[in-house]
């Protein structure tokens, strides 16, 4: 979570990014490893991009909050969070 937002992270070269500029639907899901019949399936449209610094500064916050640390990859790699509106 990223706010009030729903968000993840992707190249816009990738074959996601792609289909995500063609086709903003989304679907996500999550399963508990402990227990796999528990899980949730989230679905819905983009409704916000976020590029350069303050993309990455999304990353950032994100990864750090379950490795302690910043993302390990060179800041010149092009990466585009993505948002859904929860």
């Amino acid at each position: 979570m990223e706010g009030d937002y729903l968000a993840f992270f992707t190249s816009p070269n990738s074959r996601k990014g792609r289909n995500l500029h063609a086709d903003d639907r989304i679907a996500i899901s999550v399963t508990d490893r402990e227990n796999l019949v528990r899980s949730a399936l989230v679905r819905g449209r983009v409704v916000k991009r976020v590029g350069g610094d303050a993309g990455w500064e999304i990353v950032d916050r994100i990864f750090a909050k379950y490795t302690g640390g910043p993302y390990p990859s060179a800041r010149t790699a092009r990466r585009t969070s993505w948002n859904r509106r929860t």
